[in-house]
């Protein structure tokens, strides 16, 4: 089965529906050993992660610099670790949505992500998103020596003589022996309810999803990730080390509730604020968990 397969219209798209053409996971972007001028071979668990940035971080004491760049308000990464704890956004009964965060494995997963952030993460970085400062940009100018992200092509963009010294791995699990699971995104396909060329809709869309067009073109010349774990597997082997990674997270990932409601929570960017003020401390991990998930449930449910 299709692993990115589902339902597109939980954006407000209610007469849409269609599989996911390619898939946007995020990896690890390390750099190598600051100052050594050798490739650090990159961590297999959560415990080896967190040794390699205390070594980065006391050997940078400079408070502009980050052992790993984490915004506070990058929800997407941030996720990760509620999910690698088995804790969930929202859980759905019926037609019913309900906020989880308050649960107890959702609250495990956001105090990790809390300690990890106000650890190796500055301060300055509590309460913004990944374009304001750009952490790309900061990555490719050497003020952070890590990454959460979904491709190396902006990084290389601006500082292609890096592309040598940098290196990619799914980022760990507290779980030893696996990766945390990612926020998968991507480009949605559909057929219009309306459309009067349902047929001819539909033939390009599966054509689009065929295993042999998600081998040549999704993955082979667009270098992004196929829909399905089988395509996965058979391109891996084929790519750039810098790519594979990428592809290797993707096959643990999670999504956001897949109701129309969810478009609320984006733009009205209440789910940036929760984890900033998680990060910056301006709500304890409970408060803000129990004020989110009162939005969630009124959000999600508001379309039904």
């Amino acid at each position: 089965m299709a692993a990115g397969a589902g339902r597109a219209g939980h954006r407000g798209r209610q007469d849409l529906r269609g599989p996911a053409v390619r898939r946007q996971p995020r990896g690890h972007l390390p750099q190598v050993d600051l100052g050594q001028g050798r490739r650090h071979p990159p961590p297999a668990t959560f415990a080896e992660l967190t040794a390699d940035l205390d070594k980065v971080k006391a050997a940078n004491p400079d408070p502009a610099f980050a052992a790993f760049n984490f915004p506070g308000q990058y929800w997407y990464g941030a996720l990760q670790f509620v999910w690698d704890a088995g804790g969930q956004l929202a859980t759905q009964d019926g037609r019913k949505w309900t906020g989880a965060l308050e649960k107890p494995a959702a609250q495990q997963g956001l105090k990790a992500w809390q300690q990890f952030q106000n650890t190796y993460s500055g301060a300055a970085s509590r309460n913004v998103d990944t374009k304001a400062p750009d952490q790309a940009a900061m990555f490719a100018q050497g003020a952070t020596s890590a990454i959460l992200d979904t491709s190396v092509n902006t990084i290389l963009k601006d500082n292609p003589s890096i592309k040598d010294d940098i290196g990619t791995f799914p980022f760990p699990s507290a779980t030893a022996g696996r990766t945390q699971p990612v926020f998968l995104g991507g480009s949605d396909l559909g057929v219009a309810a309306k459309s009067r060329n349902q047929d001819l809709a539909l033939a390009y869309l599966k054509a689009a999803a065929d295993p042999a067009v998600q081998r040549s073109a999704i993955a082979g010349i667009d270098g992004w990730t196929p829909v399905s774990t089988q395509v996965i597997d058979q391109v891996t082997p084929s790519l750039p080390p810098l790519s594979a990674a990428f592809f290797a997270a993707a096959k643990s990932s999670g999504s956001t509730p897949a109701t129309p409601g969810w478009a609320t929570v984006e733009s009205d960017k209440s789910i940036n604020t929760f984890f900033a003020d998680i990060a910056t401390g301006r709500k304890s991990v409970a408060d803000a968990a129990r004020d989110f998930d009162a939005h969630l449930d009124q959000a999600l449910n508001a379309a039904r």
